[in-house]
């Protein structure tokens, strides 16, 4: 499905639609450009490709330079109607839980907390509780939301709601999807989490942003005990 470009900003979230200023050192959105004026050729404008998981986007824009292009943008269907889903700190005794997952996108083994895109109208603190149990069998006595992170903001529009999880009870492997390839729990200590991310064991970048966010908001000092 294509979009035009006087309609297809109207479909995205308001903050996707915010114009900029380059003259404030911003990449501006340019409503009704000409090609010969992009320098880039004829280009197709709007919705570029969508199925049920992204939406791609190519606008007209102006650099802070002053030259004019076009830049794509990767929405997840989400993303057209809230935040785009969760991911979840599951917390047992002061140790942080995680699953091996094969990722199709690295063609490579992945070590992750659990996460996952927010469906129809359920908020993200459902999703939360659904991965969580989804991906490793376990229910939470309590649960925060931490705050949100952008996976990567540099192509990616989606924007994660971070949650942290008081969890009890042993991880039990649950039948995973068809389309899911999931692997062995790790329980680790805070340390061996850091040595993990140093080492590039652990490289997920939402796992670790939402790690980080978990450790600056005290979570930890707190009482992992909930």
């Amino acid at each position: 499905m294509s979009g035009r470009p006087d309609n297809y900003l109207d479909r995205l979230p308001p903050e996707a639609r915010r114009t900029g200023d380059h003259r404030q050192g911003e990449i501006e959105l340019i409503p009704d450009m000409s090609a010969d004026e992009a320098g880039t050729g004829s280009l197709e404008v709007g919705v570029v490709y969508e199925d049920a998981y992204v939406c791609i986007v190519r606008d007209r824009v102006r650099f802070p330079s002053g030259r004019s292009g076009y830049y794509i943008r990767i929405f997840e269907t989400a993303d057209l109607t809230g935040r785009a889903g969760a991911v979840v700190i599951p917390v047992r005794d002061r140790r942080i839980l995680f699953r091996w997952g094969y990722r199709h996108a690295t063609r490579g083994w992945e070590l992750e907390v659990p996460r996952g895109m927010r469906k129809a109208e359920a908020d993200t603190a459902a999703v939360a509780r659904e991965e969580l149990l989804q991906e490793m069998g376990l229910t939470a006595r309590r649960i925060d939301l931490l705050g949100s992170v952008l996976p990567n903001s540099g192509l990616l529009a989606s924007v994660v709601d971070v949650f942290a999880a008081w969890v009890e009870g042993v991880a039990q492997p649950p039948a995973p999807e068809e389309s899911e390839a999931l692997g062995r729990f790790e329980e680790l200590e805070w340390e061996e989490v850091l040595r993990r991310i140093a080492s590039g064991e652990l490289r997920d970048g939402l796992s670790i942003s939402a790690l980080m966010l978990f450790q600056a908001r005290g979570c930890l000092a707190e009482g992992g005990a909930g």
